[in-house]
């Protein structure tokens, strides 16, 4: 080798060295070397550089480059049928693949690599390459498949003494173990790596490390050992301000003082989100609004856990159109590096991979989209009686007097109140008490479902029922049927008298949205009936007709349900 070509190498090693803690310098070395390689028409210095430069955009993050660097790069040793550089360049693309979810073709990547590392050659990307083919298993959940390939990567990198890969590689395998809720061994091998990381100074590997310790911890509800080790890797990420790796443990830390009742909990989820959002990291941030959705939804909290499911909806949203971007870039990159006597064959190829990864996308968009019709239908249902709630309620009256103007139709309002329910609640204990609001609120459904009406539960034991296009008289009547059908339950009020039952009291309001003005008026009528039925002995429906003299008001329609024959 010349000077010249000494001299250009060197160049080359000095962009290499700094690529990852300055890529912009390293950018610039890089840029000056291709210039020289270019003016000595060096080719092997030409695809050195373009190893760079795909390595600088990896870490800048930026895929196209990356992917398009890369390719570069291997057309050249390719051609020059340069060995080294053809190895290094498939690994880098490997890489590229697997970041944007294109397993198969990292996997092919990573077998071409295999193939030309034989007899310990290429030792080092070929231990980075079996490595890599244990992430791609490990990520497609084929547990064994990649606990096979770690465990030979892990040999490799002790036979030739690359300590520091083996740390990563120890903690890669405790990551698998972790996912298959091996906690104890999946300890074992993280101290192992820890040991390592601590000799070599590496912090983020250290913070990582004593994240999934901690959360090992936090699995075995040894939540002071949990915290412990969280505040560790705080302090080892805080120490670099690493704010990527630090968004998992923030998150972590939150749901831990979820668990202890701790009052600070929500700011450290707050912190997650943040850091999240400030990194544009919109696969962390939907990880964790689906975690806080799924939480609040434990919690019988729909609403909150529907708010938290539409922003991991729309954080999955992104995700897909942005994945799908750097797709079809990748796919572009492929077809303009296709040889010609392949060209043909390949685009088949790359067409049926296209179609495919369009199939994937449609299912997990349909997946979603079922997933939060689900939650927001929860969100709407009382979770004791599996009828429509408080919430469900406001927006059924917020769409009846949106439309208003169009609806001009009749319509009743009853307000439905269990009888002596805390005494009965006292009597038969409060797992009876629920199992009564249960029936009585069935029983509602099975006549609004009949009718096409709407019913809820209002707030305790008090119910409400609308139902509309219907005359006074048909009011007065379905006010008396819902009250038999209660009694027809025969859920017994007490052990001593065998023929008393559980009954209801009904205050109703009838007429149209322009006689009843307002929602807070229906319920304010309503409720006075109610109250007027209660006071009246109870067991009664007491209806107002507003569509008659405004003298009306202060009159009452007022039927004994004993003697009432509906039938």
């Amino acid at each position: 080798m010349d000077n010249n070509s000494k001299e250009l190498f060197k160049l080359i090693d000095d962009g290499n060295t700094i690529v990852h803690s300055d890529p912009r310098k390293a950018y610039e070395i890089t840029k000056e070397a291709l210039k020289l390689a270019e003016a000595f028409n060096n080719k092997s210095a030409m695809g050195y550089c373009f190893i760079n430069f795909a390595l600088i955009y990896r870490s800048l993050s930026n895929l196209a480059n990356w992917v398009e660097y890369g390719h570069h790069a291997l057309d050249i040793f390719m051609e020059l049928n340069e060995e080294e550089g053809i190895v290094v360049a498939l690994n880098l693309l490997s890489c590229a693949y697997f970041h944007v979810g294109l397993y198969e073709d990292s996997l092919i990547n990573c077998l071409r690599v295999l193939d030309l590392c034989i007899d310990d050659n290429h030792s080092f990307i070929h231990t980075c390459s079996l490595n890599n083919m244990a992430e791609i298993h490990r990520i497609t959940t084929q547990y064994n498949k990649a606990l096979k390939y770690y465990e030979k990567a892990l040999a490799k990198a002790k036979k030739f003494n690359y300590t520091s890969l083996s740390a990563s590689i120890l903690f890669n395998i405790g990551q698998v173990l972790l996912e298959k809720n091996n906690y104890h061994k999946a300890l074992k091998i993280f101290f192992e790596s820890y040991d390592i990381a601590i000799e070599f100074n590496n912090f983020i590997l250290l913070g990582e490390i004593e994240n999934n310790i901690g959360f090992i911890h936090f699995k075995n509800k040894e939540f002071d050992k949990a915290m412990e080790y969280y505040n560790k890797s705080l302090e080892h990420l805080e120490t670099i301000s690493n704010k990527f790796y630090i968004i998992d443990l923030y998150f972590n830390i939150g749901f831990l003082k979820l668990s202890t009742s701790s009052g600070d909990a929500i700011e450290y989820l707050n912190k997650a989100i943040h850091c999240a959002e400030e990194l544009n990291s919109k696969h962390k941030l939907s990880k964790i609004h689906l975690q806080l959705s799924k939480y609040y939804e434990s919690l019988g909290d729909f609403k909150t856990a529907l708010e938290y499911y539409r922003q991991y909806h729309l954080s999955e949203e992104e995700v897909s159109s942005s994945t799908m971007k750097s797709k079809l870039e990748i796919i572009r990159i492929q077809c303009n590096h296709a040889i010609e006597a392949e060209e043909l064959e390949q685009i088949k190829i790359i067409n049926q991979k296209l179609e495919m990864e369009i199939e994937s996308q449609n299912k997990r968009l349909q997946y979603m989209k079922n997933e939060n019709k689900n939650l927001r239908f929860k969100a709407l249902k009382d979770s004791l009686t599996k009828i429509s709630n408080r919430h469900a309620i406001d927006q059924m009256f917020s769409r009846l007097w949106k439309y208003s103007k169009l609806n001009k139709n009749n319509m009743v309002l009853f307000m439905i109140d269990v009888d002596n329910f805390k005494l009965y609640n006292g009597y038969w204990g409060h797992m009876h008490g629920d199992k009564c609001l249960a029936s009585i609120a069935q029983c509602l459904k099975d006549i609004s479902t009949s009718r096409h009406d709407f019913c809820g539960r209002y707030g305790g034991e008090e119910f409400i029922y609308l139902a509309e296009d219907l005359t006074y008289d048909e009011a007065i009547y379905l006010g008396n049927l819902i009250s038999c059908k209660v009694k027809d339950l025969k859920i017994k009020s007490t052990h001593d008298n065998e023929s008393s039952v559980i009954t209801v009291s009904i205050g109703g309001v009838y007429g149209n949205l322009f006689s009843l003005s307002s929602t807070d008026y229906m319920i304010e009528i309503a409720d006075k009936q109610l109250y007027i039925s209660k006071e009246s002995g109870r067991d009664k429906v007491t209806l107002i007709n507003t569509l008659e003299d405004e003298l009306m008001l202060n009159s009452i329609n007022s039927v004994n349900l004993a003697t009432a024959d509906i039938y």
